[in-house]
């Protein structure tokens, strides 16, 4: 590559949030659940923890291979970097995890010949914009943490509006 001119380039654009602020909340949460843990007597069991991610089906390379001093870097795309399906993956704290729900964007008659496919070890769903909604949150809490239990769970997600409408 020296030969040649070239080097590895990296893309410079992506901005980190502050480390410490984010460890601080961290651990304090982490000691907050710990606390309602032995207070309620909650077994690993039942604390779960549940996020969307989503997942692109193309995603562009953060790094390519490009003349050394040269100002602008192009990469090539297939040009779906846009088109995503969103997984929502869950674990308990005892480190057992739960069954993934992927949401696909607007692809009802897909999913339901998917579901066969799969035969119950995910949830294939779909939504107009591919995300989470109340609705397809409340089928995740039935269908994955269930709704008969004879002990209180702690489920762990973040203030996303489909999460927080269902406690209203």
């Amino acid at each position: 590559m020296k030969r040649n001119g070239l080097s590895l380039r990296r893309r410079t654009t992506i901005a980190q949030k502050d480390l410490d602020q984010l460890i601080n909340k961290l651990v304090s949460y982490i000691v907050q659940v710990r606390r309602l843990q032995m207070k309620q007597n909650y077994l690993p069991s039942d604390i779960i923890a549940m996020d969307e991610t989503p997942v692109w089906s193309d995603m562009v390379a953060t790094m390519t291979v490009a003349p050394t001093g040269s100002r602008d870097v192009s990469l090539k795309s297939t040009g779906h970097e846009k088109a995503l399906v969103t997984a929502c993956l869950s674990g308990k704290a005892d480190c057992s995890k739960l069954k993934p729900c992927i949401v696909f964007k607007g692809a009802v008659p897909e999913c339901k010949t998917l579901q066969n496919d799969f035969k119950g070890r995910c949830i294939l769903t779909s939504s107009a914009n591919g995300w989470m909604s109340t609705e397809l949150t409340l089928d995740w809490i039935n269908k994955v943490v269930g709704s008969f239990a004879f002990c209180q769970r702690v489920l762990a997600w973040d203030t996303y509006a489909c999460h927080m409408e269902y406690f209203r």
